[in-house]
């Protein structure tokens, strides 16, 4: 069995989605316009309800602090990636 769900997720602020802005591994995560294309802005939870973009990349913060930005890293249950939580 997969250890993601294939559960998709659109974060969205207004008219602004988060996305990806077409950066891999180590880049910023942003708000762009929501396109309801996929891609950018495709997202899902792991089982341990990290955001997760494509095969292994999950938004995780830069530093332990507040205002820090976020950033896309391979997937490892760090402190630091973003989780939400979910009943499933």
């Amino acid at each position: 069995m997969s250890s993601f769900l294939k559960l998709p997720i659109f974060y969205r602020q207004g008219n602004l989605c988060m996305d990806t802005l077409g950066h891999l591994s180590d880049g910023l995560v942003g708000l762009y316009s929501c396109h309801g294309a996929g891609g950018n802005q495709d997202w899902s939870l792991t089982k341990n309800g990290h955001i997760k973009h494509g095969s292994d990349l999950c938004v995780s913060l830069e530093a332990p602090k507040a205002s820090t930005n976020l950033r896309l890293r391979l997937c490892s249950n760090s402190p630091l990636q973003v989780s939400l939580k979910y009943n499933h």
